[in-house]
C-alpha cells in the first residue's frame, strides 16, 4: 500500500501563531495549507497543533497511510 507524506511546521511570532502543512501523494501530488491559530501557545505547542491539523486534514481526505 502506497504512503502519503506529511510535513508540518508551526511558528510563533509577534502578531500571532501560524502553522503550515504539506501532504504529498504517492504520485507526488501536493496539497499545502496554512492556518493562523486564534490562541496563544508556546513554540512546542504550535508544532503539536500543526501535526494535529495535518492529521485532521488527512482524515478528512480519507488518507489512511502516512
Amino acid at each position: 500500500m502506497e504512503k502519503w507524506t506529511l510535513y508540518f511546521y508551526g511558528s510563533k511570532y509577534l502578531k500571532g501563531v501560524g502553522v503550515g502543512i504539506v501532504l504529498i501523494s504517492p504520485q507526488y501530488g501536493i496539497i499545502s495549507m496554512a492556518f493562523k491559530l486564534g490562541f496563544e501557545c508556546t513554540n512546542n505547542m504550535v508544532e503539536y497543533e500543526a501535526l494535529i491539523l495535518g492529521l485532521k486534514v488527512a482524515i478528512n481526505l480519507n488518507i489512511r497511510n502516512i
